[in-house]
């Protein structure tokens, strides 16, 4: 009796020692764009952000190197008044010349 209590603990430890570092799998495609963006501005040492728009056939800059930060899916840019895009209209994103995060918008 004895063998099987320790038999019972070992595979619950092991079980929840597996259950515990298994990855969360649950992440949107919104959680992971944000978690990109956002590890890539920290790791180029990026504070300042440019917004371009595209629409149709038009491409322009509507905010150029101001503050940001990323929640919920959104990149809030500082202006003279505050902006939000929703991340999931990012069409490409790069570095500058002056270490300012570029983010252009598909505009609908």
């Amino acid at each position: 009796m004895r063998t099987l209590i320790k038999f019972s603990i070992i595979v619950l430890f092991i079980s929840a020692l597996t259950m515990s570092c298994s990855k969360d799998e649950s992440l949107t495609d919104l959680d992971k764009i944000e978690i990109e963006l956002s590890t890539f501005a920290q790791s180029n040492n990026i504070t300042k952000c440019s917004i371009w728009e595209l629409s149709n056939d038009a491409h322009y800059q509507v905010i150029e190197a101001s503050a940001f930060k990323f929640s919920n899916g959104f990149i809030s840019v500082y202006n003279s008044i505050e902006y939000r895009y929703n991340l999931l209209y990012l069409y490409n994103y790069r570095v500058d010349n002056n270490n300012v995060l570029v983010l252009e918008f598909v505009r609908n």
